[in-house]
């Protein structure tokens, strides 16, 4: 029995002149090796598309009829696209729509079916679109996820993609989990209501070129643009410290303040106070449960006066 893609046998009769007989013995050899890899590429093909070969006739005998009906006029690229998706199901999903190429993890929705880019594997091979299989799927804002879509009202592998922030969620016993994603946006916008479920969770700041991580706790500046740039402001009355807050000056005039530390900041973190003012009103530094150079809290007093301080996994040390 012939390989699948080869040519029947040629019977030549011995009329037929020797040098003509050996060059057809050539053509049958090139045209059943060109039929072997034609069947080879189907089939890689088909793997790539997610298609078993039977599924690629009705595209292979399109494009026959075409050579037939045309000779050697160049084929329609548009025509065949156009036929390629009339033979596709509603349901099959269309990655013509989709970027040659993405940054592995990279999520886009079309018609409503999410697609992930997994990155290319060894020896040069290129990363692919796939779609998102799971237990249900659900795209809306983030607002409407909070509002409208509590995690415990679903079953655990349920996915949540946030349509405005482009991050995937992932429905963990019950919690709405970070999964993947860069939400992109300028400083200003970096979200301010994310917990330890969101751990993980990156923003792009599209106005100064920096990245950031959220830890579970605080936004950590990662690399590009003023993600190195420490934060520095000025208060007038108490205040907490923020997730990007280095240094602190404390203006006391109008009265006493009160900086509440962190109650759990990432080892390693620093934080200058300063008070600025020449008053007699006190600055108080907090600890929040956590000591601060052993105690609880620290108070100044004389204007000028600069505290540092860094926390050691354990309690802020005096620098």
């Amino acid at each position: 029995m012939p390989r699948v893609g080869s040519a029947p046998p040629l019977t030549i009769s011995p009329a037929i002149p020797i040098e003509v007989q050996r060059a057809l013995q050539r053509t049958e050899g090139n045209v059943s090796r060109l039929g072997a890899k034609l069947a080879d590429a189907q089939k890689q093909l088909a793997g790539k598309l997610g298609k078993s070969p039977a599924d690629l006739l009705a595209v292979s005998g399109f494009l026959r009829n075409q050579l037939q009906s045309t000779g050697s006029t160049p084929l329609s690229i548009s025509s065949l696209q156009g036929k390629a998706a009339q033979t596709q199901p509603a349901s099959v999903p269309d990655f013509s729509q989709l970027p040659p190429n993405a940054e592995p993890g990279s999520l886009v929705v079309k018609n409503g079916q999410l697609y992930v880019f997994g990155g290319g594997g060894t020896g040069g091979v290129l990363g692919m679109w796939q779609t998102i299989v799971n237990a249900g799927s659900f795209v809306d804002t983030h607002a409407n996820r909070i509002a409208n879509f509590p995690a415990a009202n679903y079953a655990s592998g349920t996915l949540f993609f946030e349509s405005d922030r482009t991050v995937l969620y992932v429905d963990v016993a019950g919690v709405w989990t970070f999964g993947a994603g860069v939400y992109s946006d300028v400083i200003a916008n970096r979200p301010t209501d994310l917990a330890t479920a969101d751990a993980g969770f990156e923003f792009f700041a599209t106005d100064t070129g920096a990245l950031y991580f959220w830890d579970g706790a605080a936004w950590l500046g990662i690399s590009g643009g003023s993600a190195s740039i420490l934060g520095i402001r000025t208060i007038t009355a108490s205040d907490s410290v923020a997730s990007d807050d280095y240094t602190i000056l404390s203006d006391a005039t109008a009265g006493a303040i009160v900086v509440t530390f962190p109650p759990t900041p990432a080892t390693g973190r620093g934080l200058n106070n300063a008070k600025i003012d020449l008053t007699a009103n006190t600055l108080t530094l907090d600890g929040n449960g956590l000591l601060i150079g052993g105690f609880d809290q620290i108070l100044i007093t004389d204007g000028g006066t600069n505290v540092e301080t860094q926390f050691d996994g354990t309690e802020w040390e005096l620098l």
